[in-house]
């Protein structure tokens, strides 16, 4: 009979900020239950992916294994854990565990989607215990920057494993329950087998701070800004968006909530009872009609993303609100790696609009949501682990935490995305050859390494050249081109540059019928690559299409 094993394979999350997917299996080789952690996605860079919306763990492996995963347990309803859940569930069927905020915004999400919501099962924390398959696992509160975040104590046979999530410690969060460190003792004192932990804040050395200490900074501001005042934080933060709410309340200020996320999220903290009251707001089409100084723009878009109400505000109109000079636009957040250029972009039109734009380098404004390095020492040693397992972050916070793991007297080990690491044998088999990413443009799905995506990339850094050529006769040729991605070439417009070129090929060619057109295609398409090549760096991708003797 094959002997068992507990196992970690990360899908995603553990080499990347975002689009945390984690397995953990226990059984005879190749039998083993499975149960999923999370199901998240992340947002493309546009130089590596341009045009595309949506990053998913691929789910392949998932797929091929789907008639053992016993469920599938919700962390916390942040988009980088549960916003590939509805990809995951139109191909694998199993019930979805959370607590009961996080159901609810899974529920909503499902409903997009048309998918069927009654197997989402609303748990509740610890010591309620959800028995799937060779698993018991419970729901350990820990305060992050949304409501009813949770760590997961998973059992099993051959061990315990303690799943952080994303978390900090806080003993005084306006919303939610305070880190309990008599709990995690508690827990700390049954052996752990393994801690799987977020690694996000690893490299930043100060004590993390509380959420209740920043609110009177934003009444300070508020109290003191003249004309129209815009706030954006992450809309899933619902303690700071009533902060901020509140804050503008207290001074006299109207709250209007600008984008879609701002509305749903609120609406589903006062459902669940995370929260009991929200300050009222005002319709933006009546708030059109009061003066500017007495309002305060609650708005999406903190990470500088296309379609939301900030960046639209940047680009000069939001339905119907504009920010003119004198206005103030606050961000409220922290610049996730890998947005710097979207959210400096954003900055930038505001600033030339003359608003006073106010980024939180002092810190006055913002609380991370993630444990900073004295907090994940903490955690070490309330839980006293065999192994620490670092998750959530690149590559570099993964080894700068195994590393601190071994400073405070921890083994640790760096398992990276389609790594699976054995829990008892410590021996990890490399599965990245099946593991990776899915791209998501609209609503096609589009392999990491498709050839599609490759071309799209080269066509952002090389250019495009579209030529089109209809010979009549020697004595009649008709050229049609379009250059895309290029200012001049060899001092002249692009595309004047390759007709001229192209004539004077044409007119080298002694004899140019509808035989020998292929070849005379390849033959020009070479040299034109080639020239340009030679003219500005670029190599271009070149469509040349000939159609000869159509009369």
């Amino acid at each position: 009979m094959a002997k068992a094993r507990l196992f970690y394979l990360p899908l995603g999350g553990a080499g990347e900020i975002g689009m945390n997917m984690y397995v953990y299996g226990y059984g005879p080789t190749g039998r083993e239950n499975l149960i999923i952690v999370d199901a998240g996605i992340s947002f493309p860079d546009s130089n590596s992916a341009p045009g595309i919306d949506l990053v998913i763990p691929d789910i392949s492996w998932l797929r091929s294994h789907k008639k053992r995963i016993k469920g599938i347990f919700l962390t916390h309803a942040h988009e980088d854990h549960l916003g590939a859940l509805a990809r995951v569930l139109e191909n694998i069927d199993a019930p979805v565990f959370g607590r009961r905020f996080t159901t609810l915004i899974a529920s909503n999400k499902l409903a997009e989607f048309d998918i069927p919501t009654d197997f989402i099962q609303c748990v509740d924390q610890y010591p309620s215990i959800v028995d799937v398959g060779a698993f018991k696992v419970s729901f350990i509160p820990v305060t992050h920057s949304i409501p009813e975040s949770s760590a997961l104590l998973i059992e099993s046979p051959a061990g315990r494993i303690v799943h952080t999530g994303d978390f900090r410690i806080d003993s005084k969060p306006l919303i939610g329950e305070p880190f309990d460190h008599n709990l995690w003792k508690q827990i700390g004192k049954g052996d752990v087998t393994a801690l799987v932990c977020d690694s996000t804040n690893v490299f930043i050395n100060r004590e993390g701070r509380s959420e209740s200490i920043i609110g009177p900074a934003f009444t300070n501001l508020f109290d003191e800004s003249k004309g129209l005042v815009a706030a954006t934080t992450f809309a899933s933060n619902v303690a700071r968006v009533r902060q901020i709410a509140e804050a503008a309340h207290n001074v006299g200020r109207s709250i209007v909530l600008l984008g879609r996320a701002m509305t749903r999220m609120t609406s589903a903290a006062l459902e669940a009872g995370v929260i009991s009251s929200f300050p009222p707001c005002v319709e933006p089409s009546v708030a059109l009609g009061m003066p500017r100084e007495k309002l305060l723009l609650l708005t999406t878009g903190s990470q500088g993303e296309d379609r939301s109400a900030t960046t639209q505000l940047s680009y000069g109109k939001f339905r119907g609100f504009k920010l003119v000079a004198g206005d103030t636009m606050l961000f409220s957040s922290k610049t996730i790696p890998g947005n710097e250029l979207s959210v400096a972009g954003v900055m930038n039109r505001l600033a030339a609009l003359g608003v006073n734009v106010i980024e939180d380098h002092e810190q006055v404004y913002h609380v991370s949501g993630h444990a900073n390095r004295p907090e994940v020492t903490k955690i070490h040693h309330l839980l006293s682990p065999d192994l620490v397992i670092p998750m959530h972050g690149e590559i570099r916070h993964l080894v700068e935490h195994a590393r601190l793991a071994k400073l405070n007297g921890y083994n640790a080990v760096v398992v990276k995305n389609g790594q699976l690491l054995n829990l008892k044998s410590k021996k990890i088999e490399d599965h990245s050859d099946k593991i990776g990413k899915i791209y998501l443009d609209q609503d096609v799905m589009i392999s990491e390494d498709s050839q599609s995506l490759k071309e799209r990339r080269r066509m952002s850094r090389e250019g495009v050249i579209f030529v089109n050529i209809i010979v009549y006769d020697e004595d009649n040729i008709y050229l049609c081109v379009e250059c895309i991605g290029f200012e001049m070439i060899d001092n002249s417009m692009p595309d004047e540059f390759v007709k001229d070129f192209i004539i004077q090929k044409l007119e080298e060619i002694d004899c140019f019928d509808e035989k020998s057109a292929v070849s005379h295609e390849i033959e020009i398409a070479n040299s034109l690559r080639k020239t340009v090549a030679n003219l500005c760096g670029k190599r271009p991708i070149l469509r040349i299409n000939t159609v000869v003797n159509q009369r």
